[in-house]
Parts: C-alpha cells; sequence; structure tokens
C-alpha cells in the first residue's frame, strides 16, 4: 500500500469514527454521568471511552448494532474507571444525568420524588445500576442483553427485581408512604 492510500484510509477510517462517535455523543456521555462525580471525570471517561472505541473499532465484525458494540465498550470502561477511582458512594453530581434526560416538572413534590428516585438508582449495585441506565435510555431486552453479556430472560428478571428494589427504596425513604 502506497503511502496516499494509507492516509486516505486512515482519514476515511478518522471520518467515520468522528461520525459515529457524534451519533453516539449523548448517550455516552448520560452513561459518563451516571459514572461520575465531577466534570473532570466526565470528561476524563468520556475521553478514555473515545481512546477505547478508536482502538477496538477495527475489531467491530458487524454481528451487533455499532451503537450496541459502542456502548457495551462505553458501559465496560465505565465500570473499570468507577471501580478504579474508588467512587462507590451515591452524589447528587453522580445521579445528575437522570434529571437532564427528564422533561423538567413544575412542582416541587415532583421534583423530589426525580431527585429520590436519582439516590435510590445512584446507590444500587454496579450491575444493577447499568441495567438501569440501560433501561432508561430505552434499550431493548435484547441490546441490554448483548451490552451486558446477560441473557434476554436475565435482564427482563433482573429489570423487574431492579424495580422492585427501586420502589422499597422510594418507600424507605417516604416512611413507607410512596
Amino acid at each position: 500500500m502506497t503511502q496516499t492510500t494509507d492516509t486516505k484510509s486512515t482519514s476515511s477510517r478518522e471520518a467515520e469514527f468522528v461520525h459515529l462517535l457524534n451519533e453516539n455523543k449523548a448517550r455516552i456521555m448520560r452513561l459518563c454521568k451516571a459514572y461520575t462525580t465531577s466534570r473532570e471525570d466526565r470528561e476524563d471517561l468520556f475521553q478514555e471511552i473515545a481512546v477505547q472505541l478508536w482502538k477496538a473499532l477495527p475489531t467491530f465484525r458487524g454481528e451487533a448494532q455499532i451503537s450496541t458494540w459502542m456502548y457495551r465498550i462505553a458501559l465496560n470502561v465505565a465500570l473499570r474507571f468507577s471501580y478504579e477511582t474508588k467512587r462507590r458512594k451515591p452524589s447528587a453530581e453522580r445521579i445528575s444525568w437522570i434529571e437532564e434526560t427528564t422533561p423538567h416538572p413544575q412542582d416541587d413534590a415532583t421534583r423530589e420524588r426525580i431527585e429520590q428516585l436519582q439516590r435510590c438508582i445512584a446507590a444500587l449495585p454496579e450491575v444493577d445500576r447499568s441495567v438501569m441506565v440501560l433501561y432508561l435510555e430505552e434499550c431493548s431486552y435484547k441490546e441490554i442483553s448483548e451490552i451486558t453479556g446477560l441473557t434476554e430472560t436475565n435482564v427482563g428478571v433482573k429489570i423487574n427485581r431492579i424495580k422492585d428494589k427501586l420502589l422499597r427504596c422510594m418507600r424507605k425513604d417516604d416512611g413507607g408512604a410512596a
């Protein structure tokens, strides 16, 4: 291959990557927000995800949708980042990702319920939180299965159990009045 061909294929690959990253940026940023506690950490995590996606792009085999494949890599990087930085405690910044994807309620009671739900989701174990983040992103059970490595049946069971956990958490926070 000549240098001109190498440059052209690299340029084409870069353009494809930038396009894919831009297409999936909002989803990836919401994932970053769910696993970090500060703006700087979010930016670092997004950059690490972008680097890992760039490195992995040549290995994409087309067995899943590219967005599903990208999200799986992003989730794995986010989980590793979370583990490495030991940020397991819920915080207002970590759970703000839900608020940014939820219509802004006008009344205080609805706002408080959303904040309460955010705290409950942030307190979930990593795997459950990952499943719930994907569920809230409106991923299908099949997509969640492909991203997490769980079976579709297990995804359905987990989602139902997580919903029960969240309901119990909300009731506990309300003193049993949910």
